[in-house]
């Protein structure tokens, strides 16, 4: 899958809208300000929900687009589920 990088400002717009605007812009790790300057990559996780199995019996993954905001600094990151935050 394809993704576009998002901006700093672009995040915290959305943690804005969804009423989340007390998030502290400050990493929660080593206090670096802002710890989300870094949102080039969207990763694709793979989950398994509990129960489901591919038809011959294995187990089965959705996968699930991931905004990973990582601080610069120490490497803290924080994964918000793209699809439910740009809801």
């Amino acid at each position: 899958m394809t993704h576009s990088a998002m901006t700093a400002d672009e995040f915290r717009q959305l943690l804005d809208a969804k009423g989340m605007a007390g998030v502290p812009s400050a990493c929660p790790a080593c206090g670096t300000s802002p710890w989300w300057g870094q949102l080039t990559d969207i990763l694709d996780l793979p989950v398994r929900p509990p129960g489901r199995v591919t038809p011959d019996g294995q187990a089965a993954y959705l996968s699930v687009e991931a905004i990973a905001p990582t601080c610069g600094r120490c490497g803290y990151m924080m994964i918000f589920d793209r699809k439910l935050l740009t809801a």
